[in-house]
C-alpha cells in the first residue's frame, strides 16, 4: 500500500469553439493526502473536476503545475510498471476482443504468473459471494453492465495494486445492482486494504465505501472530512446543500439586534459582531422543522412517502419561500392543507449571504 500526496495541483484545458479559444480550469490548487489503506471518496456536481483529479493522481494526464507523490516519491519518477495502480472506470474498459479470463490475468501473464489467476478469482468470488468463474469465458459484449464492472474490479485486484482508483464505477448500472455492487466492493476493500480514491456523484456510495469524503466544486476541494463532519459542521453553504438527503433548507434573512429574521421564521440568535441588516442565510435540516400549534402557517405543496424511514417528506410554502420537513407516516395530510410550522433552534447553521461561508 502507498500514501498518496497531492500538492498544489493545477490543470486547465483549452476549449476550441467558433467564438475562439478559452481556458477551462479543471483542477485549481488542490492539495490532499490519502493515508495508507484509506479510502477517500471525491464527490461533487458534474463538471467539477473530480474525474480530472483522479486521472492526475493516476498519471493518465500531466498537471500544468503541482505534484503527485506515492510514498513521498514523485509519480513521474516511478516507472510505469512499478506504480501498482489498479483503475476501474465507468464502463469497465475491458478489451472488447478478449474473454474476461484474459483481461483478469493479463497483468500476471506479463509477469509469467498466470498460474495465480484461478486462486485469485476463487478468493475474490468467495469474498463477494458472486460466481466470477461463470463469467471468465465470456466476451465483454456477453456481460451485463454489473458483470463487466465485477470483472474490471477482479482485473484491478489481480495487479497486486498499491493504489486503487475508481471513476464512478457503478454509475451505469441500475439502482438495485448498484446497491449489491457496493456491498461486494466494501467486502473486497476490507479483505484487500488498498489505498483508494473513489470518484462518485452519489453521496450514498461515498458514505458506504469511504473513510473520508472530499467535496469538490469548480476545480477546488471545498472541504474534507467524515460524512458526520461534513453533515453537522459544513464550512460553506455549498457543502451543506450538497451533503445530506433531502437537501438542507436554505432560508434567506437578515440580522437585526443580534438575531436572524427571515420571511417566515425569525428570532434566532446569531453572532453578536454581525451588523444590523447583514444578509445571512439560515440552514435547517428537514428533521428540525416541526409541527407546532403556535407556529407559522404554510401550505403543503408535495407529499413523498418515505416507507423505509417510516415518515413522510413534505414540501411546504409560506411567505413566498418553501422548505421541506418530516412528519409521521400515519399523519393524514393532503396537498393544499395548511400546517403550522416552527424551527428547532438547536442545530441551525448560518451562512454569509454574499460569500456562502459558514458564520460560526
Amino acid at each position: 500500500m502507498s500514501t498518496i500526496t497531492v500538492h498544489r495541483l493545477n490543470k486547465k484545458f483549452v476549449h476550441h469553439a467558433e467564438t475562439g479559444e478559452r481556458n477551462i480550469i479543471a483542477v485549481h490548487d488542490v492539495s490532499l493526502k490519502v493515508t495508507e489503506g484509506e479510502v477517500l471518496a471525491v464527490v461533487g456536481p458534474s463538471g467539477c473536476g473530480k474525474s480530472t483529479l483522479l486521472r492526475l493522481i493516476g498519471g493518465l494526464i500531466i498537471p500544468d503545475s503541482g505534484e503527485v507523490l506515492y510514498d513521498n516519491v514523485l509519480l513521474n519518477e516511478i516507472p510505469l510498471m512499478d506504480r501498482g495502480i489498479g483503475m476501474v472506470f465507468q464502463d469497465g474498459a475491458l478489451v472488447p476482443h478478449w474473454e474476461a479470463r484474459r483481461s483478469v490475468g493479463f497483468f500476471l501473464w506479463l509477469r509469467k504468473r498466470e498460474y495465480e489467476v484461478p486462486e485469485r478469482v476463487a478468493r475474490i468470488g468467495k469474498i463477494t459471494g458472486i460466481g466470477l468463474n461463470d463469467l471468465l469465458d465470456r466476451m465483454p459484449r456477453q456481460l451485463s453492465g454489473g458483470e463487466r464492472q465485477r470483472v474490471a474490479v477482479a482485473r484491478a485486484l489481480a495487479r497486486d495494486p498499491r493504489v486503487f482508483l475508481f471513476d464512478e464505477p457503478f454509475s451505469n448500472i441500475d439502482a438495485k445492482l448498484r446497491g449489491s455492487a457496493r456491498v461486494e466492493l466494501r467486502r473486497l476493500l476490507n479483505e484487500f486494504p488498498v489505498t483508494s480514491v473513489y470518484v462518485t456523484h452519489d453521496q450514498h456510495e461515498a458514505i458506504a465505501l469511504a473513510n473520508r469524503i472530499a467535496v469538490m466544486n469548480e476545480g477546488q476541494i471545498i472541504q474534507i472530512g467524515t460524512f458526520e463532519q461534513l453533515y453537522t459542521s459544513p464550512r460553506s453553504q455549498f457543502v451543506a446543500e450538497f451533503i445530506g438527503t433531502p437537501p438542507i433548507n436554505i432560508l434567506e434573512g437578515r440580522v437585526q439586534g443580534h438575531a436572524w429574521y427571515g420571511r417566515t421564521f425569525g428570532g434566532f440568535e446569531v453572532r453578536h459582531d454581525l451588523e444590523d441588516g447583514a444578509a445571512v442565510n439560515l440552514g435547517v435540516r428537514a428533521q428540525d422543522v416541526i409541527l407546532d400549534p403556535e407556529g407559522e402557517n404554510a401550505v403543503v405543496r408535495t407529499i413523498t412517502p418515505m416507507y423505509a424511514e417510516h415518515h413522510q417528506l413534505l414540501e411546504l410554502e409560506g411567505s413566498r419561500e418553501s422548505w421541506r420537513m418530516h412528519v409521521p407516516e400515519d399523519l393524514e395530510v393532503r396537498r393544499g392543507d395548511i400546517l403550522k410550522c416552527a424551527i428547532k433552534p438547536e442545530n441551525l447553521l448560518f451562512f454569509d449571504g454574499k460569500t456562502g461561508q459558514r458564520i460560526g
